[in-house]
């Protein structure tokens, strides 16, 4: 994994997020800000960022078809998320993909499925909430704008490749034999578009659309409370705006957690809005410090819960890599 450039070009470009922070703002204003912070309302911003995180959890049961209890899921799903703070590369994700795997009536390439169409039903989710949020924002950036109406376009264009994979499934493997494609990775292709059995329907994909929209509300409401605690007085769409551009400043892996990107776009979209650079920096280190903390206590929870291991994971993970 270290040998990776990837992973180096990441670190690389962390580091320069985080030294661009300290050499425009005050560490010692910085750290005042982070001293003084109100704890009342990181203590409710902590109990919103629980019910976002139940919510996904109900979310991905569903487009496993329910085969799976929510308790369940709520583990390997927080597992998943510790995976991909402490390790790079986003280890998280094909992870949850391996532990689902060893559920009754799942596969590897089901959970797979999920981690795709959740990717992209997050993206959508975020494309669509920023033209609303752009309002609030003085003078936007016209990177910011072409950014955001590019991955809006990759998005929706993605989500509808997927859709008609769905449900043209029957017609794929027979297709893809005639090419000569080992049966192997046609097993594989077709436990992927069996994963994707919830856009297969009208009801079900009603369903997953709002059930990928119900998490993007507490979260809103946590990066408010954490705005709030450090002296910021946002409204609710530019909570929301600070939240899509966090987003999509963490879209593509860097180093474990996304150190320094994180920071980086949660500070610009703070000072985009006319706020203190300060303030701004303060509430991405402790929101970021928040929502890591949580994370890793609800992973280990969940290693304890599922009698797994930590290195049995990354093992298989690995292999599913090769």
């Amino acid at each position: 994994m270290w040998r990776k450039p990837q992973l180096w070009i990441g670190i690389i470009i962390s580091l320069a997020c985080l030294a661009a922070i300290f050499f425009f703002i005050d560490s010692a204003e910085l750290i005042n800000v982070l001293r003084t912070a109100q704890p009342s309302y990181l203590v409710i911003a902590v109990g919103f960022l629980l019910l976002y995180m139940w919510l996904r959890a109900v979310r991905w049961r569903f487009m496993l078809e329910n085969k799976i209890s929510i308790l369940r899921v709520f583990h390997l799903q927080n597992i998943g998320y510790m995976l991909t703070q402490i390790l790079p590369l986003r280890l998280g994700d094909p992870a949850r993909a391996v532990l689902v795997g060893s559920e009754p009536d799942l596969t590897v390439g089901q959970g797979l499925a999920t981690m795709v169409v959740e990717r992209l039903l997050d993206m959508l989710a975020i494309i669509v909430l920023l033209p609303f949020t752009l309002a609030t924002v003085p003078a936007l950036p016209d990177w910011m704008q072409t950014g955001a109406q590019t991955s809006g376009v990759l998005a929706i264009g993605a989500i509808g490749v997927v859709v008609l994979a769905a449900n043209f499934r029957s017609y794929l493997p027979p297709l893809l034999a005639r090419f000569r494609i080992p049966q192997k990775l046609i097993d594989l292709v077709d436990d992927l578009l069996k994963g994707l059995n919830t856009l297969t329907h009208w009801r079900s994909g009603l369903t997953l659309t709002v059930l990928s929209i119900l998490p993007w509300i507490p979260i809103i409401f946590g990066y408010q409370f954490v705005m709030r605690s450090v002296g910021l007085s946002p409204t609710y769409l530019q909570a929301g705006f600070v939240v899509c551009a966090g987003a999509l400043s963490i879209a593509l892996p860097s180093s474990p957690g996304q150190v320094g990107v994180f920071h980086a776009g949660a500070t610009l979209a703070v000072v985009a809005l006319g706020m203190s650079q300060t303030a701004g920096a303060s509430f991405a280190f402790l929101y970021h410090a928040i929502n890591f903390t949580l994370i890793v206590i609800l992973g280990v929870i969940g290693l304890s819960r599922t009698q797994s291991t930590l290195s049995n994971i990354v093992q298989r993970t690995r292999k599913l890599g090769k």
